[in-house]
């Protein structure tokens, strides 16, 4: 049993802690009789050569007589041993806690510590501590360890930190006598190879009563309490840590001022942790920022680190606190021997704390900034570390975490060659990026999105026979331009342009700004114009300036004709023939006037010479002499001389020189 004075002492601060930290509401008279239950208990078992009701136990039918004296105890002790599992070890291991939080050990190393103690406890849970120190008993925890898994550096981390403990029971008068602590480097295989006492797997079990809900004590807040006002008088109280740690620390002294650097137990061994065993503290991953998903305006390179922390101690697992040099290397192997060297960091100068543990950062604080093709290119890396001129093996791997899970994703969304949803998109072996979806969209939510390339080419697949749509919304355009003069043209044979709402026009050419150059050329695949719309608006067929609306090149064919309105048309009939359906106006007439060109008798206009002869139902031929009135011939339908004469002053009948008005 441990000292009297020690355990009901911190028991007592034990459940006051836990009023605390659970907010009971009790007086100090609650507290006083609580506490005074809790004394009279263990004095009472003390007497009896018992355990306390709290305590645990393998009998299952003592522990159902225990369960049934707990309820007999007064409400804040009933509550409180139902909360909590209680146990000698158990308290003993909270106020080792206590212990070391006083001492000014960082709370990384308390943490680690209640880890690796808190696990054997709870292998052992109905163990004393004069039973917990006892090399078979250490074994069988080892050996479940081993057996589940944990790396040789891991188990050694334990067995020191186990080490401690007991040297602190003994020193404290919590157990009669160090039964194990005395290690040499082979301790730990010469614990393992120990004939096993008990079952790895039977323990195992009892690891955790499923229906047991309590919480391990060592697990309460680690505040320090002033109970003295509620223990009974003839209760010896505990002297003051000082005191306690006192004899504790002197003897740490002379170890180490007796043992000098003799070699270093395995730093693995030592190590507490690979912080982020490691935290790829290649941060090229994963930055971090201010604010979640607040990301840099512009392209940062982040640091690539490595978190390393670690213990140190001489051969009798004494602390090194003198500054240290070391060395670390990354290797592309391990965990032996061999391979290419990453990195390296050269010598650098470890400044550990009073327990030995000391922190770093590799690529930071110790050596220049580690490459970014180590973890890129080299899917398994290995740390080697040097102290003074040894090299501890094994190599440690340097294994990923959840910060380095999850940069193969990019805000939880993987990259994926295939493209489809909910996934990045990359650039695959040939160089293309491919939307996998049946029908992907790419949208961009601002006013433009602009694509640019020496030659930018939109293709349906091969023998698809697909359509490529441009289809700006309502009275949108579709608008092609370009710098150059010559070039800048569309080129889209066998297309159909089409209105696509009532009253659109499908093709609008518009002319430049100066208004100085053809709106329209047809063009032959030599650049001859066939014709052109110049910047008036006038159509020049075969020409290219036209002087009219329309305009034609000489030898212009009309093979249906030339339609003049509803009612006339002008066409060519048979050779040397134009033919109109309706009578032509030829010239300007005047007032009342009709004169027309009629057709002839077969319904044709024919080219023919006119002579100057009178209209008839013919043309009248013939001939005369000069100032001879005509009168018609015989035949009726020629012209010829008359008897008078007319020399335009006097008029002759039967005489070309007449001497008076009439002669």
């Amino acid at each position: 049993m441990p000292a009297h004075n020690m355990y009901i002492h911190h028991l007592a601060s034990l459940f006051v802690t836990y009023t605390q930290s659970h907010q009971i509401q009790a007086t100090d008279k609650d507290l006083q009789l609580a506490v005074a239950s809790l004394v009279k208990e263990y004095s009472d078992a003390l007497k009896n050569n018992r355990v306390p009701v709290w305590e645990p136990s393998t009998n299952v039918a003592l522990y159902v007589k225990r369960v049934a004296a707990i309820r007999q105890l007064p409400p804040l002790v009933r509550q409180f041993a139902q909360t909590y599992q209680i146990s000698q070890a158990g308290v003993a291991l909270h106020k080792y806690l206590l212990a070391l939080q006083s001492g000014g050990r960082l709370p990384a190393t308390i943490k680690n510590y209640r880890s690796d103690i808190g696990q054997f406890l709870t292998f052992h849970p109905t163990l004393s501590p004069n039973q917990l120190v006892q090399k078979t008993e250490v074994q069988a925890f080892l050996e479940y360890e081993h057996s589940k898994g944990s790396s040789e550096a891991t188990i050694k981390r334990k067995l020191i930190s186990l080490s401690q403990f007991c040297q602190w029971l003994q020193e404290n008068r919590w157990i009669k006598a160090p039964l194990w602590t005395t290690l040499s480097p082979t301790a730990f295989t010469d614990l393992l190879k120990l004939p096993a006492h008990s079952s790895p797997e039977k323990a195992e079990v009892n690891l955790k009563n499923p229906s047991d809900t309590r919480q391990p004590v060592w697990s309460l807040p680690l505040t320090q309490v002033d109970i003295e006002s509620f223990l009974p008088k003839h209760i010896p109280t505990q002297s003051s840590l000082t005191e306690q740690r006192a004899p504790l620390l002197q003897k740490l002294k002379q170890k180490m001022g007796s043992h000098p650097l003799l070699g270093y137990f395995n730093l693995a061994m030592g190590i507490l942790f690979l912080l982020g065993t490691a935290f790829f503290g290649y941060q090229q991953f994963f930055s971090e920022t201010a604010t979640p998903f607040a990301y840099p305006s512009s392209l940062v390179s982040p640091n690539r680190s490595l978190s390393f922390q670690g213990r140190l101690t001489n051969i009798d697992r004494s602390p090194i606190t003198a500054t240290t040099p070391m060395r670390f290397r990354l290797y592309d192997t391990g965990p032996g021997t061999g391979g290419s060297i990453l990195w390296d960091s050269g010598s650098c100068s470890i400044d550990p704390d009073q327990d030995g543990i000391f922190s770093t950062t590799l690529g930071d604080a110790c050596g220049t900034e580690i490459s970014n093709d180590v973890f890129s290119e080299y899917s398994n890396v290995w740390l080697e570390v040097q102290v003074n001129s040894e090299i501890l093996t094994p190599r440690q791997p340097i294994k990923s975490v959840a910060y380095a899970l999850n940069s193969e994703t990019l805000q939880g969304y993987p990259a994926s060659a295939s493209a489809v949803e909910n996934t990045v998109l990359v650039m695959n072996d040939n160089g293309k990026v491919v939307l996998g979806n049946t029908n992907p969209i790419l949208e961009a939510t601002g006013d433009s999105f602009t694509i640019t390339a020496k030659t930018v080419t939109l293709e349906s697949a091969s023998g698809s026979n697909g359509d490529i749509l441009i289809n700006p919304d309502g009275t949108g355009r579709t608008l092609i331009n370009s710098n150059t003069v010559i070039d800048g043209y569309l080129y889209a044979p066998g297309a159909t342009l089409s209105a696509t709402y009532a009253g659109g026009t499908a093709l609008t050419l518009k002319a430049g700004p100066t208004a100085t150059a053809n709106i329209v050329e047809w063009q032959t695949a030599g650049g001859s114009n066939l014709g052109v719309i110049d910047e008036s608006g006038n159509i020049g067929l075969g020409i290219t300036a036209p002087g009219a609306r329309l305009g034609f090149v000489a030898g212009t064919a009309a093979t249906d004709g030339i339609d003049f309105g509803g009612d006339t048309t002008l066409y060519r009939s048979a050779a040397d023939t134009l033919k109109t359906d309706d009578n032509l106006v030829v010239g300007t007439l005047g007032a009342g006037a009709t004169d027309t060109v009629v057709t002839h008798s077969s319904g044709t206009l024919q080219s023919r010479t006119i002579d100057s002869r009178v209209w008839g139902s013919s043309l009248v031929d013939g001939s005369g002499t000069l100032n001879y009135l005509s009168k018609w011939t015989p035949d009726g339908d020629s012209l010829g001389n008359s008897v008078i004469y007319d020399n335009a002053t006097n008029v002759g009948i039967g005489t070309t020189t007449p001497g008076q008005k009439l002669d």
